[in-house]
């Protein structure tokens, strides 16, 4: 429900920064350089870009754990900003539509902790999750919905470097921990909007949502754990095209 929440707030400010956008083009457009001088003219017939991003990353990570005792459920959730670089090409054909492919990389400072302190019967639990890195390929079919506004849409996959551990004491004893690592790939879906804004600049806004595939590990003998991530990412970029 929490996940479903903070998609629906996300796409209602994407739709936002999209009205501004719009707007902010068509000021461009009328008032700035003759679009035959932009850089989205001069790139019509396809071109390379480079730029950087920064934004929010709220990922939610499943967990069922098995044992002799039983099954059990719990969901963290890590938050935290990222930053990135990527770098891509795009081609218009028949001067409105467009079809781009692109290659990034993020730093993901996302990130929980979930302790528990010794109950009644000496019981403690600490668990931690967080996310290192991303590295993704992108393919970005769009729309020219102006002349210097471009929205599109993102098919990817990703790759994210997760990093998780825990640390048990039973009945006030000693403790015992286990800690694992992993690179879990999955589906980017996005939405996005790239608006020109002078000479070969422009400004990007965009929102995706990952499935990444499950995990399972044996963190103690007898007990298994499945993780189960995805995450809801928003993100502002500047790029230049070449």
């Amino acid at each position: 429900m929490k996940s479903t929440m903070f998609s629906v707030k996300s796409m209602t400010v994407l739709l936002a920064i999209a009205a501004a956008n719009v707007g902010y083009a068509n000021t461009v457009v009328n008032n700035g350089p003759n679009y035959k001088e932009s850089a989205l003219y001069a790139t019509s017939n396809g071109g390379f870009y480079v730029g950087a991003q920064a934004g929010y990353d709220s990922f939610r990570v499943g967990q069922t754990v098995s044992s002799p005792a039983g099954t059990f459920s719990t969901t963290a959730s890590l938050t935290g900003w990222l930053g990135g670089l990527f770098i891509g090409y795009g081609q218009y054909f028949n001067s409105s539509y467009y079809l781009g492919a692109e290659l990034f990389g993020n730093y993901n400072g996302a990130n929980q902790v979930f302790a528990r302190g010794a109950d009644d019967d000496g019981d403690s639990f600490t668990r931690k999750h967080k996310a290192d890195g991303t590295l993704g390929l992108a393919l970005i079919p769009g729309i020219k919905l102006n002349e210097a506004t471009l929205g599109y849409l993102r098919l990817g996959y990703d790759w994210t470097y997760f990093q998780n551990s825990i640390v048990a004491a039973n009945g006030g004893g000693p403790s015992i921990s286990s800690s694992h690592s992993a690179t879990l790939g999955g589906f980017d879906f996005g939405l996005g909007l790239e608006t020109l804004v002078c000479d070969h600049w422009s400004v990007r806004t965009q929102y995706d949502h990952i499935w990444y595939n499950n995990k399972s590990t044996t963190p103690f003998p007898g007990l298994t754990s499945t993780t189960k991530p995805s995450d809801n990412q928003f993100t502002l970029g500047v790029l230049y095209r070449l």
